[in-house]
């Protein structure tokens, strides 16, 4: 967190596996019933579309009483593993309040 006076303050917070039920870290703020992907149609189902219960988390940390948010420095993405699959945080919202 960096404030209108010039000072910054660290956090640390914890994104659960969006394919796993939250643990004590989050609280889930949407379940979803499948998610998106490259996949084919199959047992009848939808092209694009994997039948697996996902989930969306909220997170906060505390701020500085008193002082005015400027700017909010989010952590790097993560390194891409051999899967191939990008690892990281997608942010949907933020808010400071």
């Amino acid at each position: 967190m960096h404030y209108a006076d010039g000072t910054a303050s660290d956090y640390t917070f914890t994104l659960d596996n969006y394919f796993a039920a939250s643990g004590p870290e989050n609280d889930a703020i949407a379940t979803l019933s499948y998610v998106n992907d490259s996949s084919p149609a199959s047992n009848g189902g939808v092209a694009g579309r994997s039948h697996h219960t996902v989930y969306v988390f909220y997170a906060s940390v505390p701020i500085i009483p008193g002082r005015e948010v400027t700017a909010v420095t989010l952590p790097p993405n993560g390194a891409n593993p051999p899967t191939g699959r990008r690892q990281g945080m997608h942010i949907f919202a933020l808010a400071v309040g």
